[in-house]
């Protein structure tokens, strides 16, 4: 596997591990918004709100590595 496959893969990972996070944000916002979790406290999509963003942070940061 050269260097450069390996690092397409390892973006990948990390742009899945985003979309995952993201989407799971989504789901618990919409259903708490329709009352299905309203017991969920609103720290916890606080929580992954910010997962999000330093998720996607990281995900833009190591696909623009150089090495």
């Amino acid at each position: 596997m050269s260097k450069s496959q390996k690092k397409k893969s390892k973006n990948k990972i990390y742009y899945q591990t985003f979309g995952v996070i993201v989407g799971i944000t989504l789901f618990i916002w919409i259903l708490r918004g329709l009352g299905a979790l309203g017991f969920m406290p609103g720290l916890v999509i606080w929580i992954l709100i910010f997962m999000s963003i330093g998720s996607g942070a990281i995900a833009t940061f190591q696909s623009s590595r150089r090495w």
